[in-house]
């Protein structure tokens, strides 16, 4: 099928719990694929329990009770702040859950998302809200192994007895008896050694009646007696790190750009389903968003008596997706979800337009999220193009690339990279001929183009130069008087001498009260603004400025100064 490329502009009236956990690539909270997922149930309810249920498949007794405690989505965490055990992470929404009666609000404790190194140890943390000490307590592990399942949704009850229920015994899903701990003073910690890749749902059980639940030696599960599933907690291990990077050297974009990303998913395999999503983290991070509960909850529930409430009005970006290609595992076109998603989930909403099921959701704010997503089915080594569109706030942006070998969701890698979206007054790009190029700015800028000559072995072939009214680069404003902002940038980066002639016009000069003899260039680099010894030419009713910089990027048209450390050095203010 054709790729859709759909501008998106939407106001957020449907749920999609948060939104943009559209924008949040890696929570541990997913639910299943065109299912609805019910918000979390009252942490004070009494348990809601199974009738008996006759079970098909290797159990020692074919009728089981498992009940999920209402307090279970809130009890068992995944430790993600283990920096040596993470590959990718992004900033999360701060989310929580609330009941209005009686009044209760908890930290979901889901602020980070991210996916795991292959073989990390991954700590769990398990802190019941009710008193379970001196009970013994195991660590039930799920392992999916076939994009036909997928890992439930940890705010579900009746999805993750469901989930136990239908996969006891599957060859989808591998069961394992982490460990047990007992409870004491009021909580107990679980390791897991050389966790192997693969998507998991975690499970704190205690036994009931019986012989509680067992792993058996292929993997499956029995429940010859009857237990309760305290805790849950998903999480997710890669084989290894894809590799990601920006076609711009400079990391730079002028919004209303695109942006094309180099790829390697490193697996192994020439049939790739490969997504990249680009969003302003910091601004998600800054976000909120709520589950609220309605007050009484008993097995009839359903999704549409929860609300959500998020401050987030708008999702403003471009997709660029296909209808066959999945992010680990997942469609991205008939993937629609309610609650808080894991990885993929961001790409998923956004390939959807915000289409999720219910519950209703309340915009209690009027923020304005930009994203973008690109997926393609291709080779391991492949390129991905995401739009950005003119309206995209400025700063800084990150990009999450996600891959998977079609079929195996055990296979997978993900890699981030960060990049500036900057104002642009003017900008252009052209190849590389000889070591030599000259940029012609289109727009409403001052400079009207810019000369490169790259040492011979620099290996650029094309240079772009982007005008702005502000610095590029995380450069700090310098001390100079400032006529323009320029990011000149290679396909690949240059750290050798490089001659650059930059042409701008002299009324610009003029109306900031730069002389034409006092005017330089400023290059930003190792941290500091460098003075560099400028030849100014008038020509034309414009003015040549010709030095010589070590390399490329952020650069300005400034006012000459001499400071304590020599006229080649401006400090950054």
């Amino acid at each position: 099928m054709s790729p859709r490329d759909i501008r998106i502009s939407m106001p957020l009236n449907k749920l999609f719990v948060g939104v943009i956990t559209a924008v949040m690539l890696m929570s541990p909270v997913a639910g299943a694929a065109g299912a609805v997922s019910p918000a979390p149930q009252a942490i004070d309810d009494p348990p809601t329990t199974s009738q008996p249920v006759e079970q098909s498949g290797d159990f020692i007794n074919v009728t089981q009770s498992v009940d999920v405690r209402n307090s279970a989505p809130f009890t068992l965490r995944v430790d993600r702040s283990q920096n040596n055990a993470i590959a990718t992470a992004v900033e999360n929404m701060d989310t929580s859950v609330r009941l209005d009666n009686p009044r209760v609000k908890l930290d979901l404790g889901i602020n980070r998302l991210v996916v795991h190194e292959n073989t990390a140890t991954i700590d769990l943390g398990f802190d019941p809200i009710n008193n379970l000490d001196n009970e013994q307590v195991h660590l039930i592990s799920a392992r999916i192994e076939s994009t036909d399942t997928q890992v439930p949704s940890t705010t579900n009850i009746d999805t993750l007895r469901q989930f136990i229920r239908d996969n006891a015994d599957s060859d989808d899903v591998t069961f394992d008896n982490v460990s047990s701990q007992q409870v004491t003073n009021g909580g107990a910690d679980f390791t897991i050694n050389n966790a192997e890749p693969g998507s998991y749902l975690y499970m704190a059980v205690v036994t009931n009646s019986g012989q509680g639940l067992n792993v058996v030696n292929n993997g499956d599960i029995t429940v010859p007696g009857e237990v309760s599933v305290v805790g849950v907690d998903s999480a997710i291990v890669q084989e290894t790190a894809s590799t990601l990077g920006v076609q711009r050297a400079s990391e730079t974009y002028a919004a209303g750009d695109s942006v094309t990303f180099d790829v390697n998913a490193n697996l192994g395999s020439s049939d790739i389903e490969h997504a990249v999503a680009i969003w302003n983290e910091s601004q998600v991070a800054s976000e909120d968003l709520t589950l609220v509960a309605p007050s009484d909850i008993d097995a009839d529930t359903t999704p549409d008596e929860f609300e959500i409430e998020h401050s987030i009005d708008e999702v403003n970006g471009v997709q660029r997706t296909k209808d066959d290609v999945s992010a680990f595992g997942r469609t991205l076109t008939s993937n629609k979800r309610s609650g808080v998603y894991a990885l993929p989930d961001v790409i998923t909403f956004l390939a959807n337009e915000g289409e999720f099921s219910e519950p209703q959701t309340d915009s209690v704010g009027d923020s304005r999220i930009n994203a973008s997503v690109t997926s393609k089915q291709a080779g391991s080594d492949t390129t991905l193009t995401v739009d950005t569109l003119e309206n995209f706030a400025p700063g800084e942006y990150v990009a999450v690339h996600v891959a998977m070998v079609e079929g195996e969701p055990t296979r997978m890698s993900s890699n981030r990279v960060d990049f500036e979206v900057i104002n642009a007054i003017s900008s252009g790009s052209n190849s590389v001929d000889d070591g030599r190029t000259n940029v012609q700015l289109t727009g409403d800028g001052n400079v009207r183009n810019v000369s490169v000559r790259l040492p011979s072995d620099s290996g650029v072939k094309n240079v772009s130069v982007t005008e702005s009214s502000s610095p590029t680069g995380g450069a700090p404003i310098p001390n100079n008087s400032v006529a323009t902002y320029l990011d000149i940038s290679g396909d690949s980066s240059v750290s050798e001498d490089t001659e650059v002639t930059v042409t701008i016009s002299q009324s610009r000069l003029d109306e900031v009260g730069i002389a034409t003899e006092n005017a330089v260039l400023l290059h930003y680099v190792d941290g500091a603004w460098k003075q560099l010894a400028t030849d100014a030419t008038p020509t034309n009713g414009d003015v040549r400025l010709t030095a010589t910089s070590s390399g490329l990027s952020p650069f300005a048209v400034a006012e000459s100064s001499t400071t304590d450390e020599g006229d080649d050095d401006s400090s950054g203010g």
